[in-house]
């Protein structure tokens, strides 16, 4: 099995040893950690490095260790290359349990524990999560459907509110306090 430390006891990631930065953000174990740089500086290695030293030193399983990201492309590529990480230093025993990791996008971790609990707390098992032209769609639709339901009981009030500005205008008031 190769070792992710020098003999000084320094992070070795797949390039070298890891910066002053980056060692401390691979090894840091107190308190919460995020990071947080520019564009190519070597976030995503950080992390699969940290992930890789969760498993190997800490002793922890993958089921007990929590990556989020923010888009699916970056936790893909999170998830890939810790595999290639394992693969490389040795760590076959732990590939398998990264297809049931939590490494994952904020929704996709909270989708998780949605599904987990689905009926217990009255959702379908089988919801998902719309994307934002979806949902803006759909916001679109129930302002219809409210305004057309309010039109409906005939409240004078309702009719002159509704008057003073176009329906436009009022889809854009109403979606904008929703937003």
């Amino acid at each position: 099995m190769i070792e992710l430390l020098d003999d000084q006891q320094r992070p070795v990631g797949p390039f070298g040893t890891l910066t002053g930065g980056q060692a401390l953000a691979v090894l840091q174990r107190e308190g919460s950690l995020l990071v947080s740089a520019n564009a190519g500086s070597g976030k995503t290695m950080v992390l699969a490095e940290r992930y890789l030293h969760l498993l190997r030193y800490d002793g922890l399983a993958a089921g007990e260790i929590l990556a989020i990201s923010f888009t699916d492309k970056a936790a893909g590529e999170l998830r890939r290359r810790i595999r290639s990480r394992l693969i490389e230093t040795g760590g076959r025993e732990h590939v398998r349990s990264l297809d049931t990791a939590w490494i994952s996008t904020f929704h996709g971790v909270c989708g998780r524990i949605l599904r987990a609990h689905a009926v217990r707390i009255g959702l379908d098992p089988e919801f998902v999560v719309l994307d934002e032209g979806d949902a803006r769609a759909i916001r679109g639709e129930a302002f219809d459907e409210a305004l057309a339901a309010l039109f409906a009981e005939g409240d004078s009030a309702d009719v002159e509110l509704a008057a003073a500005y176009s329906v436009e205008t009022l889809r854009e008031i109403v979606l904008g306090l929703y937003d």
